[in-house]
């Protein structure tokens, strides 16, 4: 057996979740995207009572930013008025675009920091330390990069980022979800693994710059890996890696998508015409575990260097690979399927089990250039680099369905 590289593990394990669920707010979340609402001040007003609800010492802190955060979002805009909050034990000051980046401080009020602005709701800002170093605030919603960074921004029209800290359930700790929201109100919604690598230009490699390959109607909701349970939530089966057996816990990650991810996202930025699903590596494996679960779920199923051996990689493993799994099954009816590797014949990003899954598929009963494709980008290395050097491929077909 080839041994197949399965890629970085980045970063550490995130807190357990306490639930099976998403921590939402009592009201469905009304966010930051292109979906239109009744009354759009509705979630800051929501979020005004909470604030409000904290100072007066009946909702702890925590638990108070956890709402805000996941209802309407730093800053609040409400009534004319910005008001942005810090829970952040050292004093702080706040700069942006509505001041001409001039520090002002915050005001201590009982266990937080508050500051109202009376100004039009527009522009980026950062918090500012007593070391005089400029921040990005980690509560806010909405975010972009720059030459310096990362940059809050402040309920922003046109594309951009935006954020939610808390999403956990069926077991698996929380962990953060990113969406770009594009030019124009999405008409297709794209759910990709590994979500601290897709759009940071400080990650791996320098990310995959998922935003620059997408159209001007495609949402990307990139989905973080929780760090050390990566090889646990992307695996629907245990392998032998380092001596150890792990892996196995795909059905939990691929519920969390569905139905804890999927629900959030169109709460807050309405329902898809298609939906997708892409990763790498072992985001790839997880991709097609999810269109196996969920079948109907999903119009596109990207995966890239995946790593479609798992399950009889290590030594003495010999679980059913995800070869195995479509091997001589029923084609699955909704989603068409893309697929491709770098390296070369005998080993290196997955090239050899890409090309036996390949075969598999069209076996099954899937069509080339119709519902199947599969790309060989020659001696490609297993990185985020090389990853986004071809996002565009998966990207463009997924977009014209």
């Amino acid at each position: 057996m080839v041994k197949i590289p399965l890629g970085p593990v980045p970063g550490i394990a995130a807190p357990q979740s306490p639930g099976d669920a998403v921590f939402a707010p009592a009201q469905p979340a009304v966010g930051l995207g292109p979906a239109a609402i009744p009354d759009p001040e509705r979630p800051a007003k929501q979020d005004l009572m909470t604030l409000e609800a904290m100072l007066q010492g009946h909702l702890p802190p925590k638990e108070g930013m956890r709402r805000i955060h996941m209802n309407g979002g730093l800053p609040i805009v409400a009534n004319g008025q910005l008001t942005f909050v810090s829970d952040a034990p050292q004093p702080l000051a706040i700069a942006g675009d509505f001041n001409g980046w001039q520090p002002k401080a915050f005001e201590q009020r009982g266990p937080l920091q508050v500051r109202t602005v009376e100004t039009a709701p527009k522009g980026a800002y950062k918090l500012v330390g007593q070391d005089g170093a400029f921040r990005p605030d980690p509560w806010a919603r909405a975010y972009a990069y720059d030459d310096h960074g990362e940059l809050s921004l402040i309920r922003p029209q046109g594309p951009h980022l935006e954020r939610f800290r808390f999403v956990g359930g069926f077991g698996l700790p929380e962990r953060a979800v990113r969406v770009w929201v594009p030019k124009e109100k999405p008409s297709h919604h794209l759910y990709v693994q590994d979500g601290q690598n897709l759009f940071d230009p400080k990650a791996m490699w320098g990310g995959w710059r998922l935003q620059e390959a997408a159209g001007d109607h495609t949402l990307l909701i990139g989905i973080d890996n929780s760090g050390q349970g990566r090889f646990d939530e992307y695996t629907h089966t245990q392998d032998r890696v380092g001596g150890a057996l792990v892996g196995g816990k795909a059905d939990a990650y691929a519920d969390l998508l569905v139905r804890t991810v999927r629900s959030l996202v169109e709460s807050n930025y309405g329902p898809a015409r298609k939906v997708g699903v892409l990763g790498s590596s072992l985001g790839g494996l997880a991709a097609f575990h999810a269109a196996q679960r969920h079948p109907n779920s999903f119009d596109f199923v990207g995966a890239m260097s995946a790593t479609f051996g798992w399950g009889q990689m290590g030594e003495g493993a010999e679980n059913a690979s995800m070869i195995d799994r479509f091997k001589g099954q029923p084609r699955l009816r909704r989603p068409k399927f893309y697929i491709d590797s770098g390296g070369a014949p005998g080993g290196g990003d997955n090239y050899d089990v890409t090309q036996q899954m390949a075969g598999v598929l069209a076996d099954t009963g899937y069509r080339w250039n119709k519902d199947l494709w599969h790309w060989h980008e020659p001696n490609a290395p297993h990185s985020e680099a090389a990853w986004a050097a071809r996002a565009s491929r998966p990207l463009r077909l997924f977009e014209a369905m």
